[in-house]
């Protein structure tokens, strides 16, 4: 059921947790709890253009649709959104490329420290600690396309500027959501475009 469901968006993964600091009509800012993510690095000239080898990466080391590719042959329950962000550091070589890091979020309800997540098994897979944030969120519909995913993050971006209580936006760390998997009808889809940034409240 919750496979069919999926198809209309609904989404039944386990999920990061947050504290909601503001909402507007344009972007929430939320304060994400530390977690713990299993993530995998490619070059590419967009965001979007490693998803399908990096994907498989990670989804192997939970074991989906496979042995787990993990120390402990362990399978891990997949979670939502899938992200991806870019590597401030450029990498060496073409101008061109740019590195960027995917993430699956481990659960939480599974996994309390890094610790306790098993290995990979692939040297190009890894576990990380991702340490409590404070992001600004633009929410959108539609297929992951690079027109969409700019445009959205151009929108996030103006949007902030005339905004008092956020200060210090990072507009090199965007971050990507992607909430549903691929057969989810488009206009039915939940994307995310992330920014980093401070929030101070003003004083009422």
């Amino acid at each position: 059921m919750g496979a069919a469901l999926s198809i209309f968006g609904k989404i039944n993964e386990e999920s990061p947790h947050f504290s909601l600091l503001k909402k507007t009509a344009e972007y929430e800012i939320r304060r994400y709890a530390q977690a713990i993510a299993v993530e995998t690095s490619y070059e590419a000239e967009h965001v979007l253009g490693g998803q399908g080898k990096s994907f498989m990466s990670l989804a192997k080391y939970i074991g989906v649709m496979s042995k787990p590719e993990n120390e402990r042959e362990e399978k891990i329950s997949m979670t939502a959104p899938v992200s991806m962000g870019k590597v401030v550091e450029a990498p060496k070589g073409d101008k061109e490329q740019q590195r960027y890091n995917m993430r699956f979020f481990l659960p939480a309800s599974e996994i309390k420290s890094k610790s306790e997540a098993p290995q990979p098994s692939k040297e190009n897979v890894r576990v990380v600690d991702v340490p409590e944030r404070t992001v600004a969120v633009r929410t959108f519909s539609g297929y992951f396309r690079k027109a969409n995913v700019d445009e959205n993050t151009k929108a996030l971006l103006e949007s902030l500027r005339g905004d008092e209580e956020v200060k210090n936006v990072k507009e090199d760390h965007v971050e990507v959501f992607g909430w549903n998997p691929p057969w989810t009808i488009s206009f039915l889809r939940t994307n995310e475009v992330l920014v980093p940034c401070d929030f101070v409240p003003l004083k009422k």
